[in-house]
């Protein structure tokens, strides 16, 4: 914050009504480093730290950084780029919130802290949930705002993995019941896949950038078959969440029919690509954009089968997915197979 005046800052702080004293991190590239060090140099009740990758400002820029006088200044350098030092920067102050939200207090309840713990995890599914869903929209009507978000819940979502993953190993240290127990075990496998399903968001808002930026178009084929897609995803997602916050075991049989739908589904958009290559309809540049976006549809899916087999696999008092996926494909006469025939029909 930078107001024109003698003493700009110190009034900043003052309207704010903030009694407490002020900490500032700092990302930069180089070019806005000195500028913020400089505002706030000696500022009463401010301390200010800026961070910038040790190989990605020139020397003068790190000259005019570390060499800024001022006690209440300071300056560090880290490895990697200006994306990783703003990233790190976001951590920090994602940390705090999750810390709010996983009381370290609680672990000596454990029933209470495991609670809590499932309540945080539905959380985080949310979040990978709207870095997904926005990341669907950026194709028909790409908004920098909106891709931006992505990237932010994402980053948000890898700060809830880290929290809730350390979280939950101490409450498994504890004395605690059965059932909480099988909760802990189900929680733990599967915030990660959670948490890729935001990385697959974060990709798919990177595809869609990266047609808006070179101004290329898919054809009305394409977008059909795209939307599809895409609704199928919206549905696997939906059920997946409902599977893991709701303990929904009947739902999650649906999950792996539908998963396989989709695995179907991207070999019938490739295969139409490339019918429409053949016919001049289509570009090879589409078609890398296209293969890396089905991609992270299929992962999509495949993480929400985790979920879906982890849950049911617990709620059976054992996890053994391979065989438990053998079983489930191999009977015929089963539910499985009726309700593949469900949803081929709905998205062919």
């Amino acid at each position: 914050m930078y107001l024109h005046g003698e003493n700009g800052n110190e009034k900043a702080i003052e309207k704010t009504g903030e009694d407490n004293q002020v900490v500032i991190l700092v990302a930069t590239s180089g070019d806005t480093g000195k500028a913020a060090l400089e505002g706030y140099c000696d500022v009463d009740r401010v301390k200010i730290c800026v961070f910038y990758p040790n190989d990605g400002v020139s020397k003068m820029q790190q000259r005019q950084m570390t060499t800024q006088e001022g006690e209440n200044v300071a300056v560090c350098a880290i490895r990697g780029n200006f994306d990783d030092a703003q990233n790190g920067v976001k951590k920090i102050f994602g940390n705090e919130e999750t810390a709010n939200l996983l009381d370290e207090r609680l672990i000596n309840t454990p029933a209470v802290a495991v609670a809590r713990a499932t309540e945080v995890t539905a959380v985080m599914a949310d979040i990978s949930c709207r870095a997904l869903y926005d990341s669907l929209t950026l194709f028909d009507n790409f908004d920098p705002k909106v891709a931006e978000n992505v990237r932010t819940l994402e980053d948000k979502a890898d700060m809830y993995e880290d929290a809730l993953g350390s979280y939950l190993v101490k409450i498994s240290g504890k004395h605690i019941s059965a059932k909480d127990s099988k909760i802990v075990t189900e929680l733990l496998h599967c915030i990660g896949d959670i948490e890729r399903i935001s990385d697959h968001a974060l990709n798919i808002a990177e595809a869609a950038k990266e047609v808006y930026d070179k101004g290329i178009e898919f054809s009305p084929k394409a977008r059909a078959d795209i939307e599809v897609i895409n609704k199928a995803v919206h549905e696997i997602l939906q059920i997946t969440i409902d599977v893991l916050v709701n303990s929904n075991i009947e739902r999650a049989k649906q999950v792996e029919p539908l998963e396989q739908v989709i695995d179907r589904l991207k070999i019938v958009v490739k295969d139409g690509h490339i019918k429409r290559l053949k016919q001049g309809e289509c570009t090879m540049e589409l078609g890398f954009v296209l293969s890396d976006l089905l991609t992270n549809y299929e992962r999509i899916s495949d993480h929400c089968s985790n979920i879906a087999v982890c849950v049911i696999e617990i709620s059976h008092g054992s996890f053994d997915t391979h065989d438990y996926l053998n079983h489930l494909r191999t009977d015929e006469a089963s539910e499985f197979n009726q309700m593949y025939l469900d949803y081929k029909q709905k998205y062919y």
